[in-house]
């Protein structure tokens, strides 16, 4: 299930959090993705807490950046959510990623990683150019 939010009210993060459980409560064995931008680091650090708190079996967070100095080009990073994602997905996502990555960065700076923000195993994937 995509969830692709406007992202034109302050408490959207919000309202993800709280429709998220709502649907769990009906289809737990779901599998959720959820788009989201990457403005401001805090508030994303702040969404994944949230996030942590859902019942759910795992979560994966994937997030890309063309570019660091890109400040005139306006949203550069942005990210998904994954809810439930399938065992080892990450394994299967990273080559797909780290290609996005290559591809669409302006820069040397562009970057994107993959982390397990919970789950049984914490892992970190970063891939820089």
């Amino acid at each position: 299930i995509l969830i692709d939010p406007s992202f034109e009210e302050k408490n959207e993060f919000e309202q993800i959090t709280t429709g998220l459980q709502m649907a769990l409560k009906r289809f737990p064995s779901g599998v959720y993705m959820i788009w989201y931008p990457i403005k401001d680091p805090i508030e994303v650090k702040n969404f994944y807490a949230k996030l942590r708190t859902i019942e759910c079996k795992n979560i994966l967070a994937i997030e890309l950046s063309i570019s660091k100095s890109a400040l005139n080009l306006g949203l550069t990073s942005c990210g998904l959510a994954i809810i439930n994602a399938p065992w080892k997905f990450e394994l299967e996502l990273k080559p797909v990623i780290s290609w996005l990555c290559k591809t669409l960065a302006l820069d040397p700076t562009g970057k994107c990683n993959i982390k397990r923000i919970k789950g049984a195993v914490a892992i970190r994937t970063k891939i820089q150019l």
